[in-house]
């Protein structure tokens, strides 16, 4: 009978550790899809109507804050450009969102990215050292950061998951069913993007992206 209850525990507490380890293999899994192009995976994963819905209304906030911001601080009035560029940006955030944040779009974003990226290393390569890169070497990086966080895609499985815990700043288990990530952006530490996933029918789904901090 001690045995068996010895045996119950141990296995009660294997169950407990691997629910509490699932939902951050599912977002390696979901960012490792991303960059290596792994579409089913994504279309398992994610829910991608959600989380355009999610990343639209941070970055509008984002942006009805800094608006918010500059009228505190006594900024002048905005120029005629600027008042057309706050007028069109939305829409065109949006519409980028529509395009890219999608199973095939996040993966031509990465394929691109990965391009621009080997672009510029070729570039610096066979240049002088004073020579500074092609100003397309700055790449698509508005929304594949948002999704991803800067992938970290060197060494072994272990030492890739090993770097992707590291880079996480929160994890957050807001109930039995939901998880929220928070990872700072490398570049700009006061930028973060949140993640977040959902239990549904036994998997973990990324349902929500925000951009909170600082926008673009």
């Amino acid at each position: 009978m001690k045995r068996r209850r010895m045996i119950l525990g141990l296995a009660v507490a294997g169950a407990g550790l691997a629910y509490l380890v699932s939902p951050f293999l599912a977002a390696f899994e979901v960012r490792q899809a991303m960059k290596h192009g792994d579409k089913p995976t994504l279309e398992r994963r994610v829910e991608w109507a959600p989380v355009r819905a999610s990343l639209k209304a941070s970055l509008a906030e984002l942006q009805r804050q800094a608006d918010a911001d500059k009228q505190l601080a006594g900024a002048p009035a905005p120029s005629m450009w600027s008042r057309v560029k706050a007028m069109v940006m939305p829409t065109m955030a949006e519409k980028l969102v529509d395009s890219y944040v999608t199973a095939e779009g996040v993966i031509q974003m990465f394929a691109a990215r990965t391009a621009l990226k080997d672009l510029k290393k070729e570039w610096i390569g066979a240049s002088p050292a004073s020579q500074t890169a092609p100003a397309a070497g700055q790449s698509p990086d508005i929304i594949a950061p948002v999704l991803a966080a800067d992938i970290d895609d060197h060494g072994s499985p272990l030492d890739r998951f090993r770097a992707f815990y590291n880079r996480i700043h929160r994890a957050e288990f807001r109930s039995a069913t939901e998880v929220e990530f928070e990872i700072a952006d490398r570049n700009t530490p006061a930028r973060r993007f949140i993640s977040t996933f959902e239990l549904k029918s036994f998997a973990w789904r990324l349902t929500g992206v925000k951009v909170a901090g600082v926008g673009f």
